[in-house]
């Protein structure tokens, strides 16, 4: 097959996008020499063909040789601004609102549309632009060329339709449309404002994203499932203003996707409706808002996966007594920004699959904290955390925080009297008089890489009061040598393989009491 390989890889003729696709086609596809063959028989008609009309040529066959499940997918990517820093997590959750995923036992559909995304990737018609802390894709991109084509193919099979400066016929066929992306950057005003004027006549649209101020949708198009714009109000002739109407929305009941922009004046508030948005899957409100409180029926809205509205007020679920059947919301995945989010074991019980709670705003009057795998940046946990001002006793358990260093700001932690840490990763903490003033015991469990004698340190500064408790590994003399003083009482751990089960279980329990009476 080298011969049929070396005689394709001229056919590019040295362009790099050409050679990177057909090259993940190949990869992707049988490993025949009959299928390469074919391969080079539909592309010799194309070599004598200008650099870029051989290179979309060659990325059509790409895009015709892909898997059925996986056409969607790609022409979506044309939705999306040219050289976009693409949203991974925004990709998934419009693929799953727009019903391109096939549902595959034991699998949740972000994780189908994950590895679809990894096929596109591997064929090399989307990259890697990004990837975050844990390794992965945050960011993707297309290439202008790829996009060239999904907007080719996606008006060819009146799949979708991106509107660019004076399109022919475009507000005369916009009736027919049934995804509408309205780039409002790269059009003129009044080309923009004709086009949202034109929407009246869009009853068949399914998809609906826009970045232009001062519109909301027409009541005509009441089939909507994906509605994304960047602010949505209307101007109030008899104020003289513009004015959100929030539960006007209400009105598109199919919506799957909703999200749009507010300005930092709205205080928004969901009135309880019987015509609630049973179907909803993503609601993003994005903004400074000054509090959003969401109706009590958001605990009956089964189909809910994502959940990220600014200063978001989330109500109790109903009591059992109340409510006629328990609803669990067993596909929430996200909820971010919740400012009075509480742990109370009916709201967990009503979201057992939740992955993300980011943001989370911690009550004032709280005065004891346990976190166990929150995964906080030591910034953040002081921020939040620190600035409690009537907490008295923080537990900060396995993977409660990520990174080595620790340097609380002035004023933190004022209150605070008992402070556990079960932290390996810590490395330095340095702290000076004006935090934990009145800190009177230091719980330390297995610190093995803190390098700081903190109890010498401590009485130093004149606190001679606090007590320094700390379980480490026996063989583990640097650290006893090091922390050791008259205020510093340690328990030892013997590795397991230095004693019986049973004793090491036993010292563990003991320690655990210690810990658990404070």
């Amino acid at each position: 097959m080298e011969e049929i390989g070396k005689k394709i890889a001229k056919t590019c003729k040295g362009l790099p996008l050409s050679i990177a696709v057909i090259g993940g086609l190949l990869a992707k596809s049988e490993r025949t020499r009959q299928y390469w063959e074919y391969i080079a028989d539909n592309l010799n008609p194309i070599v004598n063909l200008e650099d870029e009309a051989r290179c979309l040529k060659i990325l059509s066959m790409s895009y015709f040789n892909l898997p059925v499940h996986l056409k969607p997918c790609f022409l979506y990517m044309g939705v999306f601004n040219e050289d976009m820093d693409i949203s991974v997590s925004r990709l998934v959750r419009l693929w799953v609102a727009e019903g391109f995923l096939k549902p595959i036992s034991g699998k949740c559909l972000e994780a189908v549309a994950e590895d679809y995304l990894k096929s596109l990737m591997d064929r090399n018609l989307i990259s890697v632009h990004r990837r975050g802390s844990s390794g992965k894709i945050k960011y993707c991109k297309i290439h202008d060329l790829l996009r060239d084509l999904c907007l080719r193919e996606a008006h060819k099979e009146k799949f979708s339709c991106v509107p660019r400066e004076h399109s022919p016929n475009m507000l005369q066929s916009i009736d027919t449309e049934r995804c509408i992306t309205i780039h409002s950057s790269i059009l003129s005003r009044e080309y923009t404002i004709q086009l949202l004027f034109g929407l009246q006549f869009a009853s068949l649209v399914r998809s609906l994203i826009y970045n232009s101020e001062g519109y909301l949708p027409p009541h005509t198009c009441r089939l909507l499932r994906v509605l994304q714009a960047a602010d949505m109000k209307l101007y109030n002739e008899k104020a003289r203003k513009y004015e959100y109407f929030v539960n006007d929305i209400f009105q598109f009941v199919n919506l799957r996707y909703l999200d749009f922009g507010v300005e930092r004046y709205l205080n928004a508030k969901f009135h309880s409706s019987k015509c609630l948005l049973w179907n909803l899957q993503t609601l993003i409100i994005n903004g400074d808002s000054e509090g959003v409180v969401a109706p009590s029926e958001i605990w009956m809205m089964p189909h809910l996966r994502h959940v990220k509205l600014e200063n978001f007020y989330l109500p109790d679920p109903p009591s059992v007594e109340e409510e006629k059947p328990v609803f669990v919301l067993r596909n929430l995945q996200t909820l971010s920004r919740v400012i009075n989010f509480g742990c109370s074991e009916d709201v967990v019980k009503r979201i057992p699959n939740i992955k993300k709670l980011r943001n989370l705003t911690f009550p004032y009057s709280l005065r004891k904290l346990a976190l166990c795998r929150t995964h906080l940046g030591w910034e953040e946990m002081s921020s939040k955390v620190g600035s409690l001002p009537l907490l008295q006793v923080l537990k900060l358990k396995d993977d409660s925080c990520t990174g080595s260093e620790w340097k609380p700001v002035e004023g933190q932690f004022c209150s605070l009297k008992v402070l556990e840490i079960q932290e390996d990763d810590l490395e330095y903490w340095t702290a000076d008089e004006t935090n934990f003033p009145c800190l009177e015991q230091l719980l330390l469990l297995v610190p093995s890489k803190l390098k700081e004698k903190i109890a010498d340190e401590q009485e130093e500064l004149g606190n001679l009061d606090l007590q320094v408790q700390a379980t480490v590994w026996k063989e583990d003399t640097e650290i006893q040598e090091s922390m050791l003083t008259r205020n510093f009482q340690v328990a030892f751990l013997w590795p397991l393989g230095k004693t019986n089960e049973a004793d090491f279980e036993r010292t563990i329990v003991e320690r655990a009491d210690m810990i658990s009476e404070i």
